[in-house]
């Protein structure tokens, strides 16, 4: 699945899932850029390359075992934004945890407000969704009130 979708300011985007090609060092520079501007990861310290290899294998892993669902968003071949949908474990396995992450320049035009959505619709179509968790931090005003809006159209 490979969608390409129009943002406000009319930049096309193309949405994918992994699929064991990505560029290590693409990951590795998209999250330390999020991590030094301070988002509000649960990471607090600059990953490795070693250490982004790893986490990547071990996210295509998840995908083909039907354990998650990971969406990169592409600008001309750049990653600009990620999200994924993971199924819980032990008496949480029922339920799905949301994650989206959007680089500064391409915040505030629509792209987390696709991805989630194609997250949604995915998760539904794979029957891994009962329950969807997003976990969001307090400070950040634009998520909390899109998740509540989201929340009356699921």
């Amino acid at each position: 699945m490979i969608k390409n979708v129009v943002l406000k300011d009319k930049t096309v985007v193309s949405i994918q899932p992994i699929n064991g090609k990505e560029d290590a060092e693409k990951f590795q520079s998209f999250i330390n850029t999020l991590i030094e501007e301070g988002t509000y990861l649960l990471l607090d310290k600059t990953i490795t390359l070693e250490q982004e290899k790893q986490w990547l294998q071990e996210q295509i892993r998840l995908q083909k075992n039907g354990e998650q669902i990971y969406l990169k968003a592409l600008v001309n071949g750049h990653l600009i934004g990620n999200c994924f949908a993971k199924t819980g474990f032990g008496r949480n396995k029922k339920n799905v945890n949301l994650g989206i992450a959007v680089a500064k320049k391409w915040r505030g035009k629509g792209l987390g407000h696709i991805l989630i959505h194609e997250l949604i619709k995915l998760s539904e179509r794979k029957c891994i969704q009962k329950t969807f968790i997003c976990m969001l931090f307090h400070q950040i005003k634009k998520p909390i009130n899109y998740m509540n809006h989201l929340v009356f159209m699921l």
